[in-house]
């Protein structure tokens, strides 16, 4: 196996193994449905899911309410930004790869004097007061929210790039 990430997007996701979300190479009913479910929210839709919040760089939060009652982002999550201006990443230990990612970045970082902070989201406090929309990751750079995909190191040299710090 491969020890690289693949961002999964809609022009790729039909050539892509999704093996961190279904964990069979054969190709079965559940890896189509995860597929649509992926690359098109009318899958979630369908079943009774509507958009009752999103943030302004385009993350919606679906739910279905039972009693007229709806989740909403905590406020901290609409603003996309932290105060901290290094490169900060906020992660969990639930993806296999999150350690791997983490030990490539403090050896670029330091390699090129980048100035990085990893925050562990290990506790409820902690996930209720994340400053960005969460799964197991997310990165800020310069104080702005750049991504919750785990980064490989050219996609850290992009954002690194982006904001004018490297290159």
């Amino acid at each position: 196996m491969e020890n690289q990430f693949v961002n999964i997007t809609a022009e790729n996701l039909v050539h892509e193994h999704l093996c961190c979300i279904i964990r069979s190479t054969k190709l079965h009913s559940g890896i189509k449905v995860k597929r649509q479910w992926l690359s098109d929210q009318s899958f979630a839709k369908k079943y009774g899911l509507e958009v009752v919040d999103s943030t302004e760089n385009g993350y919606e939060l679906l739910a279905r309410s039972f009693d007229g009652t709806t989740p909403k982002f905590a406020p901290q999550v609409k603003n996309n930004r932290i105060e901290n201006k290094e490169l900060t990443i906020y992660y969990d230990r639930q993806c296999p790869y999150v350690y791997q990612a983490i030990e490539r970045i403090k050896q670029y970082c330091g390699l090129n004097r980048v100035p990085v902070s990893f925050i562990e989201v290990d506790t409820l406090q902690k996930a209720k007061g994340l400053p960005c929309v969460f799964n197991n990751w997310g990165v800020f750079y310069k104080g702005i929210f750049e991504t919750v995909n785990v980064l490989d190191i050219a996609y850290l040299k992009r954002i690194l790039k982006k904001q004018n710090r490297l290159f």
